[in-house]
């Protein structure tokens, strides 16, 4: 599956991964051949926190749950199910085994520590490794992008001059020109072109299937009858192709105003064939386009610049100098692999102008932030009903309900609701992160992975536990309004019941969704309906990337809750190295 997600060009030749300096496995070496780094690193990731997660759970459930469950104070405070597994289970007159507790968190400190250590170091050799044997060079191996040049120093010869001690000298000096207006022709292009399309497939499907219809009443009618001649006259006993049954109604027609100069120019709309009309624009783009780009010198030079190296070794040193005594002047970043990786339309923006929209764009994170926490809050709350109807009269009705409907209530629905509210967050904090001005897609995803993170864990961990146990918490306060802190540090354990029910149904769906691909099943009928044209088709059907900012997320945000809750609530070791 991972290696029909990646395409060819991530892929990494086998030479670059048999070094004996950094301690590959034979499987590793293969999923590195056939997937790159990007997908190995994400596989090893995931190993990681099965290394982290089974040796905890072999340990401390056999441990802690018989001195939670054992002599409990379960029948003097109606402590029931799951809660029965946690701390709050401890009796006041067994206080003596939260030592107990404090040993195993200082186990799990030091476990995670260790492994992190070890993961990290082997981290730094793959690095340099890679940087060592990066022998693909030829253009994106050995070129750094340099932004924010000071306006003395957007020269050639000036450029070659500052970046030539470094290793292998300097190849080549390309300065970055603003092609605003160049752009915008292209893109105008692809869009008639494309309307262009669907509009002469639409025509020629309509004839195709008049032409089809025909042979075949033809062919029934023994070459035709009176009755079939009549629509086409004399020509039925000639050769006729799919072009002779094209009516004139066919041809798509648009809207368009020949005086779109006056105030009123919407009076005098006309319809114009959809056809002539983006041939002749796409005619006269093209030849604007070709005009322009043999006039690129006169294009206006910006900050930025690629510097290509001879050695690798060279890129890399430049990547890590700082050159320049001015904060946010002459920033060097590598290029990734493929041209098409690049943010070619955020090239010209300066320090100032990425430093606005970064800001406006962390902003509306915020406030999308806010604005999901009243749904998200809900959920929790629903995963504590039978606590709610004491505080709330008015739910005296859950009680009434059968058992097994009111445990799929608080057990299975929540996650459910949860599912579906965090469904367009990644697709709304993609498009936020899109406009921050990054100029790589790397760039990209990795504020991508940060902020979608924080938004995870606010929600899906902060939101979800203090809404969980805040029924039980209100339920105390309007007895006893001075226990406000043994309330709360007494029923925040509560919430590990929705994150157990949360990570078994992510553990399942994620596993399910990957092997049925429903993603690709969807996309193939959106498909059958949406796409007009050979190209669409086409392109839908090419090697997708992936998200690795969508992914490493999720799985982080499961570790963190697993690591957060594996002493206050110790039965979410099961779930927590299933998802």
């Amino acid at each position: 599956m991972l290696t029909r997600a990646i395409s060819s060009r991530h892929r990494i030749d086998s030479g670059r991964v048999t070094d004996k300096s950094v301690p590959f496995r034979s499987d590793d070496v293969e999923i590195i051949i056939k997937c790159g780094l990007d997908a190995y690193l994400f596989l090893r990731y995931l190993r990681l926190l099965l290394v982290i997660f089974v040796p905890l759970a072999l340990l401390i459930l056999p441990v802690l749950l018989p001195v939670n469950l054992v002599s409990g104070d379960s029948l003097k405070y109606e402590i029931t199910g799951l809660d029965r597994l946690s701390s709050i289970n401890v009796a006041p007159n067994h206080t003596i085994r939260y030592w107990v507790h404090m040993s195993m968190a200082l186990i799990v400190i030091l476990w995670v520590a260790y492994v992190f250590a070890k993961e990290m170091q082997f981290y730094t050799r793959l690095r340099q490794h890679s940087i060592a044997t990066s022998q693909q060079s030829g253009l994106f191996g050995t070129t750094v992008l340099i932004t924010d040049i000071p306006p003395h120093l957007r020269d050639v010869s000036k450029l070659k001059a500052l970046y030539s001690v470094y290793p292998g000298g300097v190849s080549n000096v390309i300065l970055n020109r603003k092609y605003d207006s160049l752009l915008t022709d292209i893109d105008k292009r692809d869009q008639l072109i494309g309307e262009l399309e669907s509009a002469e497939t639409r025509l020629i499907r309509r004839a195709n299937l008049r032409w089809q219809k025909y042979m075949l009443v033809n062919d029934y009618q023994h070459n035709g009858s009176s009755s079939s001649k009549a629509w086409y006259g004399s020509r039925i006993d000639a050769e006729l192709t799919p072009l002779d049954f094209v009516k004139p109604s066919d041809r798509k027609k648009m809207a368009r105003s020949r005086f779109s100069w006056m105030p009123f120019a919407s009076l005098f709309v006309g319809f114009e064939d959809v056809i002539d009309y983006c041939r002749t624009e796409v005619n006269s783009l093209n030849h604007s386009i070709l005009q322009a780009k043999a006039k690129w010198k006169t294009f206006d030079i910006v900050s930025s610049a690629f510097v290509q190296f001879h050695e690798p070794r060279g890129a890399h040193m430049a990547s890590q100098c700082i050159l320049h005594p001015q904060p946010r002047t002459m920033i060097a970043s590598y290029v990734p692999e493929a041209a098409c990786q690049i943010v070619w339309k955020h090239i010209a923006l300066s320090w100032w102008e990425r430093c606005v929209r970064s800001h406006v764009v962390k902003c509306l994170i915020l406030a999308f932030c806010t604005s999901c926490i009243l749904p998200v809050a809900f959920t929790g709350l629903l995963s504590q009903i039978n606590y709610l109807h004491s505080f709330f009269p008015w739910l005296g009705w859950v009680t009434r309900l059968p058992t097994w409907f009111l445990s799929l209530i608080q057990g299975a629905l929540p996650p459910c609701l949860l599912a579906v509210v965090m469904v367009l967050s990644p697709i709304i904090l993609r498009l936020l992160v899109a406009e921050q001005g990054e100029h790589t897609q790397t760039a990209v995803e990795l504020s991508m992975q940060r902020y979608y993170f924080i938004f995870l864990f606010l929600q899906l961990f902060v939101v979800i536990s203090i809404s969980s146990s805040a029924a039980a918490v209100l339920n105390g306060l309007t007895q006893n309004f001075k226990s406000i802190a043994t309330l709360v540090t007494s029923n925040l354990p509560k919430a590990g019941n929705y994150f157990f029910s949360y990570m078994l149904l992510q553990g399942l769906s994620v596993s399910a969704t990957t092997l049925l691909q429903l993603n690709r099943v969807f996309t193939q009928l959106v498909a059958c309906f949406h796409d007009d044209t050979a190209r669409q088709q086409w392109m839908r059907n090419q090697e997708t990337e992936i998200s690795w900012g969508s992914y490493f997320p999720v799985y982080t945000n499961l570790a963190v809750i697993g690591w957060t809750c594996a002493m206050v609530f110790k039965i979410l070791l099961l779930t927590a190295h299933q998802g």
